[in-house]
């Protein structure tokens, strides 16, 4: 399996339908499956590496493995999930028009990112930065 560096953070996101969330976090953010990362389990779930935009990674997983479910299971979600990428209003745009819910339109913060957060189809609660100075 094709990772990221041993030293980076790589989060574990549980999703009920594992092929459904790729297709879509491929759609609505940009993020790309690492070619040969995908391993799926007897039970039928699958685990798999994301790429995002700007180099960082993130693991996807099925629900109730390790002991964790996404936010929809309990209805609140446990974190956020923030990614830097380019054109920031762009990607507001695409991940708007792929059934993102918006919870906070895209503004200048005043440590210097332009911001946006949004809410996936499973309920994970995603934070999108934009570098501005």
């Amino acid at each position: 399996m094709a990772s990221a560096p041993r030293h980076t953070l790589l989060p574990q996101i549980p999703y009920a339908d594992g092929p459904r969330a790729v297709a879509w976090l491929e759609r609505a953010f940009g993020f790309r499956e690492t070619p040969g990362a995908r391993f799926t389990s007897p039970g039928g779930a699958i685990h798999t590496e994301l790429q995002t935009p700007l180099g960082g990674a993130l693991m996807i997983g099925g629900a109730g493995g390790h002991g964790v479910y996404p936010p929809g299971a309990s209805g609140r979600p446990s974190m956020i999930l923030s990614v830097y990428v380019e054109d920031l209003d762009a990607h507001c745009k695409n991940a708007r028009a792929g059934g993102a819910v918006i919870c906070a339109e895209p503004e200048d913060k005043p440590f210097g990112d332009r911001v946006y957060e949004c809410v996936d189809p499973e309920g994970h609660r995603w934070r999108f930065h934009e570098r501005l100075r």
